[in-house]
């Protein structure tokens, strides 16, 4: 694994991105000039020792691990010694399309020849890739730091677009590919075997990130049986007045079962806050949850380093694969969430990841996400994945064919930050600074990505445009669509004029586009206004209000994806009544502008809504408390992120009959 880092049409010295990239990689740093620009590269050398750039009839730039390079040096009837040769070979010989399809691993990679640069990763985005456009000059790195000691501004390449920039004419041209992998006819378990032996590396030594859990304890077992070397890594607080950390207790369980060695890693609250700024820093990020789940991994992986490891194995991907969540537990169609989990790993866990193990010169391999465990995994059928409100159960009774006790492999599992208590850390370490964790940790890193809010006016979306801002995302625009369509599937309408006055109430720039709401034409719409949110505001993401409407959140995150923007939806499947109360006692005012369901009469329109009235929605038989059926629309007059309260002065309830509903609804005064 590497860091990779290219500016064309800048005269910069690019020693502070090499700076910043060189914890990537201790075994070799090198650049190399191109035509209207410059390569560099920093190497951790695993499979074979092959310093970059590496010339052939094109210029080739590598960070990853492709499984399958003695493979492909078979077939190519060629001789190679690592398979940054073979990766090189191929894109001289075959379409960029060609290739990519027949690699077998992990990786991204910047080729360039004749003028053209093609840049790309692996399809679930493990290995991280960032870029710079502007009129002036172009850049890509591993990491966004180094384009940001260039003065650019960074933006991740999504793992299913390629970009392809003409140098000479500095322009820049992207292009989508499937979300798919290959079939294989491997059984469910010998896919995970395989996955995992051949990320064993060639010094046999293995490191393992462990929990105790069903996924870190199969990856070790597994390990184990294929012959390597295993070391477990067990990380926990060390804190005289909490009980011993969970994760502790059953890690010396299950390793005692394995008769594998375990180091214990603890650490203080003084070590973790002495790290803080550090791990903010690397991930790029303050949100409580991201940086909960980092401190385990980071001072495991900073052990492991030290004891010799290059290689660090870790159980990441099950919970997606085999439906682990409690979001799955709640979804209506586990497969589908599956599938979104997966697709979202590089905005959630796999950056973050990398980056951390990567500060300490180890590679993070990752069995779980192998191509063939994905493919066989996904193709479960969702009822086998959850019984009886247990999830992951084929990997589950994968893990007791391969000889892990029932006991283990069924045992549930708190997540990481908690397991471990460094979340319990972060709430001793804000208490003692009087904040809560989330205003502690914007002290040690004030500001996360970048994020425009879709605004409707309604509840949902203004409550996920106040969460991100609580979980130090910086909220720098709102985009509202305005549907002539009243019956847009797409697009809340009721009140809709509202979303303008409620950005400026809260101190946020307005954009807005037109549509004229026929159905699944309407998200041009939606693309103009965010490629204006991109272009004025240098968005990296998109908050939504979606709660249960797979509908609208699968047509978002489309859009999104063409366009290269993280997708953030804070409600997805919060229980209905305990995200209405929670929109309540955060401070919100709220009146329903459409009521459209038996019970639900004038009165209701125009009413300031009350824990009262949710007792009253939670009692009605059918009803969805949080309106998620049809059954109402809102409106959204003050908050706590409100600068002042909106007038519903001007407005009129008007009532019309639909069947035998009456349907009454806030509209302007004519």
């Amino acid at each position: 694994m590497c860091g990779i880092f290219g500016l064309f049409h800048s005269s910069q010295d690019i020693s502070a991105a090499m700076r910043a990239l060189a914890h990537r990689g201790n075994d070799a740093q090198n650049v190399l000039k191109v035509p209207h620009g410059i390569f560099g590269h920093v190497l951790h050398a695993l499979t074979g020792y092959q310093e970059q750039p590496l010339v052939g009839m094109g210029t080739l730039l590598f960070n990853g691990q492709i499984y399958n390079w003695k493979e492909l040096a078979q077939q190519e009837n060629i001789s190679a010694s690592s398979d940054t040769e073979v990766l090189l070979h191929v894109l001289d010989t075959y379409p960029i399309e060609e290739v990519t399809s027949r690699l077998d691993g992990v990786y991204a990679f910047a080729y360039l020849r004749d003028n053209t640069l093609v840049l790309q990763r692996d399809l679930l985005g493990v290995k991280p890739l960032w870029y710079a456009h502007n009129s002036s000059c172009f850049g890509f790195a591993s990491e966004p730091k180094a384009l940001k000691e260039m003065g650019l501004v960074p933006r991740e390449l999504h793992p299913r677009t390629t970009l392809t920039y003409a140098v000479s004419q500095n322009v820049l041209q992207s292009s989508s590919r499937p979300f798919c992998f290959p079939k294989t006819e491997l059984s469910l378990d010998d896919a995970l075997f395989a996955a995992v032996k051949k990320r064993i590396p060639s010094s046999n030594k293995v490191g393992v990130l462990f929990s105790g859990g069903v996924d870190s304890s199969l990856v070790s077992l597994l390990a184990k049986q294929a012959g390597a070397d295993v070391t477990l890594y067990v990380c926990a607080l060390d804190d005289p007045q909490k009980s011993v950390p969970s994760d502790l207790l059953a890690a010396r369980e299950v390793a005692q079962s394995l008769n594998l060695p375990l180091i214990e890693v603890r650490a203080s609250l003084s070590d973790v806050e002495g790290v803080l700024s550090e791990i903010c820093s690397l991930i790029e990020d303050s949100s409580v949850i991201k940086v909960g789940v980092a401190l385990p991994f980071y001072f495991a992986a900073r052990q492991a380093a030290r004891d010799g490891h290059r290689v660090l194995f870790s159980g990441l991907g099950a919970e997606e694969v085999f439906a682990g969540y409690q979001r799955h537990l709640r979804a209506k169609d586990i497969s589908s969430e599956c599938l979104r989990g997966l697709r979202a790993m590089h905005e959630r866990d796999l950056f973050r990841d990398d980056v951390i193990s990567m500060r300490h010169t180890v590679e993070l391999r990752l069995p779980l996400l192998d191509h063939a465990v994905i493919t066989r995994g996904l193709a479960i059928p969702a009822e086998e994945k959850i019984i009886d409100g247990v999830g992951k159960v084929p990997l589950r009774q994968a893990a007791v064919r391969f000889g892990l006790s029932k006991e283990f492999a069924f045992r549930p599992k708190k997540a990481a930050q908690y397991g471990s208590q460094f979340d319990a850390a972060l709430e001793k370490l804000a208490r003692r600074a009087s904040l809560s964790k989330s205003a502690y940790l914007k002290q040690v890193y004030p500001v996360n990505a970048r994020i425009c809010a879709l605004l409707s006016s309604g509840k949902d979306s203004v409550y996920a445009l106040y969460l991100m801002q609580k979980m130090n995302y910086a909220v720098v625009c709102t985009a509202t669509v305005l549907s002539e369509n009243k019956d847009s599937y797409m697009y809340h309408t009721p009140a809709i004029s509202f979303a303008k006055r409620q950005s400026e109430s809260m101190g946020l720039p307005f954009l807005s586009a037109t549509t004229a709401g026929n159905k699944e034409e309407e998200l041009a719409a939606l693309k103009d206004v965010l490629l204006r949110a991109i272009q004025e505001h240098h968005i990296d993401g998109v908050v939504s209000g979606a709660l249960f409407s797979n509908y609208q959140r699968e047509r978002i995150e489309l859009v999104c994806e063409e366009l290269g923007l993280q997708v953030f939806a804070p409600l997805w499947h919060l229980d209905q009544e305990m995200e209405v109360r929670e929109i309540l006692d955060a401070g919100f005012s709220f009146v329903l502008s459409k009521v459209a369901a038996d019970g639900l009469d004038r009165s209701w329109v125009g009413r300031v809504i009350t824990h009262i009235d949710v007792d009253i929605l939670a009692s009605r038989l059918g009803l969805n408390v949080a309106g998620e059926g049809g059954e109402y629309e809102s409106l959204v007059i003050n908050g706590p992120n409100f600068s002042y309260p909106l007038s519903l002065e001007g407005l009129d309830i008007v009532c019309e009959k639909e069947g035998s509903v009456e349907v009454c609804e806030l509209v302007e005064k004519k």
